[in-house]
């Protein structure tokens, strides 16, 4: 999905309605239930039969969700392989080479939290209201909000 974003956005943009289906598994079982081989074909042919609730209508802020939603699980992925490899390593020249991996990724979890309030401006809106800050951090346990 994470390559073909820039085109759908060329498409929208052109006036073309471009719809996303809400479960990929759907297509799958449909496959399978109808012993088809998987080919543009066949998916046409079922993507066809799939009731219109199974979609959702793409406009260019879903995309951008979609995009930081890609990238979001692209980093968790990374950094369990991190802490598994420290697990692993434990040797502390592996240290550094783990601190400079997480730098990094705080520099890019500060991106992807400016492109949200970019998207979104009333997240920015909705915390400035309340009063509280929160910080979004992928290293607290289960990537959970913790007050600054």
């Amino acid at each position: 999905m994470f390559e073909i974003i820039p085109e759908l956005r060329t498409l929208i943009e052109h006036g073309v309605r471009v719809f996303y289906l809400l479960d990929l598994k759907l297509l799958r079982a449909f496959r399978d239930i109808n012993y088809m081989a998987k080919n543009d074909e066949n998916d046409a042919r079922l993507l066809s039969v799939i009731t219109s609730e199974k979609f959702k209508e793409c406009s260019p802020d879903f995309l951008r969700l979609k995009e930081l939603l890609v990238l979001h699980c692209r980093f968790r992925r990374q950094i369990r392989k991190i802490q598994q490899w420290y697990d692993v390593l434990s040797l502390n020249s592996s240290k550094d080479y783990i601190a400079e991996c997480s730098r990094k990724m705080k520099g890019i979890e500060e991106e992807v939290r400016r492109r949200v309030i970019e998207t979104l401006p009333l997240y920015a809106d909705v915390i400035r209201f309340i009063g509280v800050e929160y910080k979004t951090t992928i290293f607290s346990p289960g990537g959970r909000r913790s007050p600054e």
